[in-house]
């Protein structure tokens, strides 16, 4: 339950601001910083009627993906979400390319799959985000909120397990080049 309403907040706050460069370049502030550390942020990660959770997590992810939604969209003329956006693991699968070869790719997602601590995992997520937004490639954001409150909101089995998921999404399938998903529009 509580995964989807981080998934629902995050989607509402990204749809409510995605275009707003200015709100975008506060947000950007607050990547690889701690949430308390930011609290200026509070009235753009927040979505009217909701009513701060008991459950610190959910904030702090909400803070941490909007953070990062904003660091991928800067510079960008379009920064809301699309229907072409996909997991991080199916991301980093397209820009690696359609062999997997870019061995720095791989790197990435091996450190996202090993990172020990939240503040880890968001350094990696945050040059993961980097390189897709180099390469044009979608990343959904709610989802990723999701996917971090499975790993830190719950058992650290049912974290491990969403992380294998990424794995998986990343070496399983054929791998789309971000071309071929923009022709299927």
């Amino acid at each position: 339950m509580k995964k989807k309403k981080v998934y629902e907040h995050v989607r509402e706050i990204i749809s409510r601001y995605g275009s707003d460069r200015a709100v975008l370049a506060h947000l950007r502030t607050g990547v690889g910083r701690d949430y308390f550390d930011t609290p200026d942020l509070i009235h753009y990660t927040q979505s009217e009627g909701w009513i701060l959770p008991d459950d610190e997590s959910l904030v702090i992810i909400s803070h941490d993906v909007l953070s990062l939604f904003a660091f991928r969209s800067k510079g960008s003329s379009a920064s809301s979400t699309s229907s072409n956006d996909v997991g991080i693991g199916k991301a980093l699968r397209m820009a690696a390319g359609p062999e997997r070869e870019d061995p720095g790719v791989q790197r990435i997602l091996s450190a996202l799959v090993s990172a020990s601590s939240r503040e880890e995992l968001i350094v990696h997520l945050r040059r993961a985000v980097g390189i897709l937004a180099q390469r044009d490639i979608g990343l959904d954001f709610p989802k990723l909120a999701g996917d971090l409150f499975v790993i830190f909101g719950q058992s650290q089995t049912e974290g491990k397990k969403r992380r294998v998921q990424w794995a998986s999404d990343f070496y399983t399938g054929t791998p789309k080049t971000h071309k071929t998903t923009q022709n299927q529009e």
